[in-house]
């Protein structure tokens, strides 16, 4: 198969992809939040994403 013949699943076409996110990225909701410490204050985060991003859990949006 030729690379112009693949279609890399992207971020924005998949299912835990949330594009109402804080500030200016989108989010993944595939796992839990996770623990960030900034400033010596903890807060908790979901992964910030690009549209065009990928990983290998894709899962189509029904």
């Amino acid at each position: 198969m030729k690379t112009e013949d693949r279609h890399i699943k992207t971020c924005s076409e998949c299912k835990f992809f949330d594009s109402r996110g804080k500030g200016s990225g989108s989010i993944c909701r595939h796992h839990a939040p996770s623990t960030v410490r900034y400033a010596h204050s903890p807060y908790i985060e979901w992964p910030v994403v690009k549209d065009d991003d990928w990983c290998g859990e894709f899962k189509h949006k029904k």
